[in-house]
């Protein structure tokens, strides 16, 4: 059976429609507009974004997203965060965010993952710097290059270096002048065409005939069937039922490098024995890798039990630094502890083996302190 496109959209709309208005009425309301950067959470994450917030001087200016939220959280970050925040009621995936952030923002505005560690808070302002470039649309942190190649507008081939959605700053004036052009999304795309993959997929955007013209644009004539196409597929299995997708911002960049703007990155974030910043990966969704009703199938099995676990460490780790979170927290210590017996991981062994893993990514000493809250000089 074919999606039906008009009610997907129409509930999506009467779904979202309500955090719409007050996200939107939050941002005319904010005081200072100028380079923010948002940070986006859901329940059960304070841990983390208590240790992003710990690392990011006050004077940038960081905006605060929470989905979903308990109201002992969010009295938790109106007393302890010092950061403006808003609070939407239903529980979002950031995919929903970063179309209310497109549609609502009207200066450039930058994103940090709440499992992105910035250490040196220079790269903040170099990344906002080098979006707000004519030819720049996106600059970011961590990017990747895919296997095959596009073609532009004017007929130019060109490897796309696609920006990962983990730290970034996008140039409002060249998301206004391409939305212009065509009603795109930086949503992740659904390419399944089954109404079960649909009923899955409330927070994606369906691919229209527009869109796949330009793909066609891009990469000459293509197919959609699974597995065969040339550009980034990510896939999913949710309870027996396989997603394919084009993920968050990925359509959208396409469509900025048909049009002749392109992706700023930053140098190598490594400095010396250090690094820059630091991605985790999976906070809030690590736990789907060891839930038999979830499998990344774009993601090999090893790697996936390697962010995993890096990601419960690391979860666990924050989790136990300090008595200042809301008291649900304590319940969320012993189930996170419960994880770490499923994978024969002892409490007292967490720090050295996140320690270890820490290094061998690069992170000096200095920096794996912090993030494991050791007093450091």
């Amino acid at each position: 059976m074919a999606i039906d496109r008009d009610a997907f959209y129409a509930n999506q709309h009467l779904r979202e429609i309500e955090d719409f208005r007050t996200f939107e009425a939050f941002y005319e309301a904010l005081a200072d507009k100028h380079r923010i950067y948002y940070m986006f959470f859901s329940t059960g994450l304070l841990q983390w974004v208590r240790k992003a917030l710990q690392l990011i001087p006050e004077n940038v200016n960081v905006v605060l997203i929470g989905a979903g939220l308990v109201p002992a959280e969010k009295d938790w970050l109106r007393s302890q965060s010092g950061r403006p925040a808003v609070f939407l009621e239903q529980a979002y995936t950031d995919h929903t965010i970063w179309d209310f952030l497109f549609r609502v923002n009207r200066r450039s505005f930058g994103w940090i993952d709440i499992d992105s560690f910035v250490f040196n808070p220079g790269i903040l302002a170099d990344l906002a710097e080098r979006a707000e470039r004519s030819d720049i649309v996106i600059s970011a942190a961590w990017s990747y290059s895919p296997a095959n190649t596009i073609v532009n507008k004017q007929g130019a081939e060109l490897l796309p270096e696609f920006a990962n959605t983990f730290l970034l700053f996008v140039h409002y004036e060249a998301v206004s002048t391409l939305r212009s052009l065509l009603d795109i999304s930086p949503r992740p795309y659904l390419i399944s065409q089954s109404t079960e993959a649909a009923a899955l997929s409330p927070h994606r955007a369906l691919l229209e005939r527009t869109h796949e013209e330009l793909l066609h644009h891009l990469y000459g004539p293509c197919s959609t069937s699974s597995g065969s196409e040339p550009y980034p597929v990510e896939a999913a299995v949710h309870g027996g039922v396989e997603v394919r997708f084009i993920d968050t911002l990925v359509l959208f960049q396409l469509f900025a490098y048909y049009h002749g703007f392109s992706i700023a990155k930053l140098p190598d974030s490594r400095r010396g024995q250090g690094v820059s910043a630091y991605h985790i990966g999976g906070a809030s969704y690590y736990k789907n890798y060891v839930d038999a009703k979830h499998n990344l199938v774009s993601e090999k099995e090893h790697i996936q039990q390697r962010k995993y676990r890096r990601a419960l460490l690391m979860d666990y780790c924050l989790l136990t630094q300090g008595e200042d979170l809301p008291a649900p927290y304590k319940g969320l210590k012993r189930v996170l502890k419960a994880y770490l017996d499923q994978s024969s991981i002892r409490v007292h062994h967490v720090p050295e083996l996140l320690s270890a893993m820490l290094s061998e990514a690069g992170l000096d000493e200095h920096e794996t302190g912090l993030l494991l809250g050791r007093q450091t000089d």
